[in-house]
């Protein structure tokens, strides 16, 4: 389990490499009684694409990133966000070739206790022990 605080503070990036990744994540928010549930495809491919500028490890990235964005008026940074993201593998396709990848967002509003019993079954994370 990793928990990453996305509160629009500082500018930063996490990544999730294949072997530490399942096919589920998710956010709580206990300001606003949300709980953000993403399950998506996964088989564990050996290639996910490395993006960073200069590597020279493109098949060798993340599965999952997580951006929290931020408020800076002397960068003029105006982006109050944070985002989670799923890839794909990457593979070099022939001809009529194909890969799929589907991700799905569920919103969860309610009580804590509602959102924990969720969270408890789907993630196995309890809420009240998530560090805040």
């Amino acid at each position: 389990m990793v928990y990453f605080t996305a509160n629009a503070l500082k500018l930063g990036k996490l990544g999730i490499a294949p072997d530490l990744t399942s096919d589920l994540m998710g956010s709580y928010s206990p300001e606003d009684n949300l709980l953000n549930i993403v399950k998506f495809t996964f088989e564990n491919d050996a290639m996910y694409l490395n993006s960073i500028s200069g590597n020279t490890t493109p098949y060798s990235g993340d599965v999952i990133n997580i951006f929290n964005g931020e408020v800076n008026k002397e960068k003029n940074y105006t982006w109050p966000f944070y985002e989670f993201e799923s890839s794909s593998s990457a593979k070099e396709l022939k001809v009529g070739e194909r890969i799929y990848h589907k991700q799905t967002l569920y919103h969860f509003k309610g009580t804590k206790e509602d959102l924990n019993k969720i969270s408890k079954k789907v993630l196995g994370v309890n809420l009240n022990t998530i560090p805040l």
